[in-house]
């Protein structure tokens, strides 16, 4: 009877090790993942923030956040975009290219007192508190969310940077 259990138990250890070898393959798989889905700054506006993507058309900035190059768009509110909607495409395009920024940043990634630069080549600069992040006093409303190109952080309380 000896010999029946040690080939039962012998058994259950190979089985064992594949299913450990398995799972070892699947979760290096899963985890060799990019964080984001892929999808671009253009592909998440056409979804959660239509009006902004209506705009950024009208400024002619779609080709800049289409490529593979990462930005950030600091996203005002929808309530500050109603305000700037009637203006002419030449405007629009200098407000919303003060809106972005060249390279992908979230929250976590803007260092107090630091500057950045925005397409249109003014400085915003950066003010960390406990809570929350400013720039240019405008607070982040949000910590960003990463995308195939970039990300976008959406801005509280004011439209002009």
């Amino acid at each position: 009877m000896v010999n029946g259990n040690g080939k039962f138990i012998q058994a259950f250890f190979i089985i064992a090790f594949w299913i450990c070898i398995a799972e070892q393959v699947q979760s290096q798989a899963i985890s060799a993942r990019p964080a984001n889905t892929g999808e671009t700054i253009v592909e998440h506006l056409m979804q959660e923030r239509p009006l902004l993507m209506d705009l950024l058309t009208t400024a002619g900035l779609i080709p800049v956040l289409s490529n593979n190059t990462d930005y950030t768009l600091l996203a005002p509110p929808e309530d500050k975009l109603q305000e700037i909607k009637s203006e002419s495409p030449e405007r629009l395009r200098l407000i919303l290219a003060n809106h972005i920024l060249k390279g992908k940043y979230l929250e976590k990634d803007f260092k107090d007192g630091a500057t950045v630069e925005t397409l249109a080549g003014s400085n915003i600069r950066i003010c960390r508190k406990k809570d929350y992040t400013l720039m240019n006093g405008v607070k982040l409303q949000n910590s960003g969310v990463s995308l195939g190109n970039g990300s976008v952080v959406s801005l509280g309380n004011r439209i002009a940077l």
